[in-house]
């Protein structure tokens, strides 16, 4: 509903500074009222996203370009609030299970990527390297292991340790895949021939 309103808002504003200022609100709200309903904020903003970009396209690029302005600082935050969260003396803990879901989330990747791929007729070269490109994780795998460490925080102890972990098994797994995603995606795009060279 509050997609709704706000993509028929967007239809009816003119200038940059009304666009950004009804969106802000809007997710502001969102967010309130998935906090106040214990819903996924993250599900329920990117729910709104999703109406509004299908009601009003036009203005939802407008909407961007003008958040996108905000964009760098909000998300350097995000990662560095983030990174508040990494605990070097759970390093031991992590041990065997970081690396089975190091090696695993990739696997997924390949095999997932390669499946979807073959389904769909996908080029064999898509087939072949599409998998190598989806190596690099952040943003919404971050927000949702720290939406698991509040919500598990209500178990006790034990469930607060439990978060702990998992969101330090996500945060150390994520510096591995942002630094060799890039790589193996920069690789994958040069052996599928996507890359020209000038």
């Amino acid at each position: 509903l509050l997609g709704i309103a706000l993509g028929y808002l967007l239809k009816n504003l003119k200038s940059k500074e009304e666009i950004f200022g009804f969106v802000l609100a809007f997710i502001l709200l969102g967010e309130g009222i998935a906090l106040h309903l214990h819903l996924s904020e993250l599900l329920f903003i990117m729910s709104m996203a999703f109406v509004v970009n299908n009601l009003s396209l036009r203005k939802t690029n407008t909407a961007i370009e003008t958040l996108n302005t905000l964009g760098f600082p909000l998300i350097a935050t995000f990662f560095a609030l983030a990174g508040t969260r990494l605990d070097i003396k759970l390093l031991p803990s992590i041990g065997i299970v970081g690396i089975v879901y190091f090696f695993a989330r990739i696997l997924g990747k390949l095999g997932g990527a390669y499946l979807g791929a073959k389904v769909s007729s996908a080029p064999k070269v898509i087939q072949k390297y599409i998998g190598f490109s989806l190596w690099p994780q952040i943003g919404v795998a971050v927000a949702l292991a720290i939406m698991v460490e509040r919500d598990f925080g209500h178990l006790g102890a034990v469930g607060s340790n439990l978060a702990k972990l998992a969101v330090n098994i996500l945060l150390f797994t994520t510096i591995f895949t942002e630094i060799l995603g890039p790589l193996m995606t920069k690789i994958s795009l040069e052996k599928a021939g996507e890359i020209k060279v000038r």
